[in-house]
C-alpha cells in the first residue's frame, strides 16, 4: 500500500521516501533541472486539523469557533485559552525556538504558496530570520511535542512557543 502511495507521487523514484501514518517523507532536497525543490506533503487545512487535535484537544469547541472568527487558530494563546503559564510568548518564545531541535519539523508558512514541508531552509532556521522574512508561520516537531508560531501581528501577538506536557 506505501509503495502504492509512493509511486503516485508527482517524483515516484525519490530514493529513501517513506510513508509513516498520513506523512509522506521525502529526503529534505532533490534536484530537478540543477535546481533545489522542496516538496510539499500535506495540504495547509490537514496541517491545522491535525495541529488543532495535538494542540488543542482540552479547549470548548464554543472558544475554539471564536478562533476560527479570525481564521487564527493561534488566538488558543491570545485569548488564552491555554494556561498561559504553559507557553511562552516573544524574545521567551524566540529563544525557545532558536534552542530547539529543528532537524525533524514540519513548517507551514500561512502566507506563502506551498503547503507543508519538513525542510528546515535558511529562513525557518531562527526566530530573527522568520521575523524577518516570513509573514505568518506555523512549526511543529514531527511528533507534535511542541510548535512555535510567528503571527502576523509582530509583537503585539506572539511569537508562541508551546511544548505539551506527555501524560
Amino acid at each position: 500500500k506505501s509503495k502504492k502511495l509512493l509511486n503516485s507521487l508527482p517524483y515516484p523514484n525519490v530514493p529513501d521516501a517513506t510513508v509513516t501514518g498520513f506523512f509522506i517523507s521525502i529526503p529534505a532536497k532533490f534536484a530537478k533541472g540543477g535546481k533545489t525543490m522542496s516538496k510539499t506533503i500535506m495540504s495547509k487545512n490537514k496541517f491545522i486539523n491535525q495541529w488543532l487535535r495535538c494542540f488543542a484537544t482540552d479547549i470548548d469547541k464554543k472558544e475554539l469557533q471564536r478562533c476560527f472568527a479570525d481564521k487564527f487558530v493561534w488566538h488558543i494563546f491570545s485569548y488564552k485559552l491555554l494556561d498561559s503559564e504553559t507557553f511562552l510568548v516573544g524574545d521567551a518564545a524566540r529563544l525557545a525556538y532558536d534552542q530547539a531541535d529543528k532537524s525533524s519539523c514540519l513548517f507551514c508558512d500561512m502566507y506563502g504558496k506551498s503547503g507543508v514541508t519538513d525542510i528546515l531552509s535558511d529562513e525557518y532556521s531562527s526566530s530573527s530570520k522568520i521575523d524577518s522574512e516570513i509573514r505568518e508561520l506555523y512549526v511543529v516537531s514531527k511528533d507534535y511535542s511542541w510548535t512555535y508560531i510567528k503571527t502576523h501581528e509582530n509583537d503585539n501577538c506572539g511569537p508562541y512557543f508551546y511544548r505539551r506536557i506527555q501524560s
